[in-house]
């Protein structure tokens, strides 16, 4: 009796961990696809608002260098319109990636000219489908200041001409949802 008592206890730790494990992934992922539905609807509203005062550099841009980039006027313009939308909400980094993948405008200046037309996920966002992925970062550099040790989903999603369907470039947003993640 008493080494069924035991048995049964540890089968029912086994398997309440399995399934408490279980359950955690379940939830992120729900995160990351929340996420990733914020981050399209902010590309969204991007597109609407913001990309049409861009959207005539990005062909210029999409050729420059980093610190070429950085001398840009459209670039310096972008990063201060980007950094007075998103103050005060949780998001580290806004970019716009030209479709040959070089990072073109960012609230990042180091992200300038970083090309990343070898991940699988823009190749997805510039096909037209939204992308999103969860990463823990010991150090991010956002907006406003540095902080350490956070989880962010990065969500990458086309961003279209007027009247276009076809993608004209790829939006990239880090959201900071640490806060879900570790409670």
């Amino acid at each position: 009796m008493r080494n069924f008592t035991i048995a049964g206890l540890l089968g029912l730790v086994i398997i309440t961990s399995i399934l408490g494990y279980l359950y955690r992934e379940h939830e992120i992922n729900n995160l990351i696809a929340l996420s990733a539905n914020k981050g399209a609807a902010l590309a969204r509203v991007f597109n609407n608002v913001t990309w049409p005062e861009f959207s005539p550099h990005l062909q210029a841009l999409s050729e420059l260098d980093n610190p070429k980039l950085r001398q840009h006027a459209a670039v310096r313009q972008f990063d201060k319109l980007v950094r007075a939308q998103i103050q005060k909400l949780e998001i580290h980094r806004v970019s716009v990636l030209a479709l040959n993948g070089n990072t073109v405008l960012s609230t990042s200046s180091s992200q300038l000219g970083v090309y990343q037309n070898t991940d699988p996920n823009f190749d997805k966002a510039k096909s037209g489908e939204v992308a999103a992925w969860l990463v823990h970062r010991d150090l991010v550099t956002s907006t406003e200041d540095i902080k350490l040790d956070r989880y962010v989903v990065v969500t990458l999603a086309p961003i279209h001409d007027p009247g276009d369907s076809n993608p004209a470039a790829v939006f990239k947003i880090h959201l900071d949802v640490t806060g879900f993640v570790s409670a």
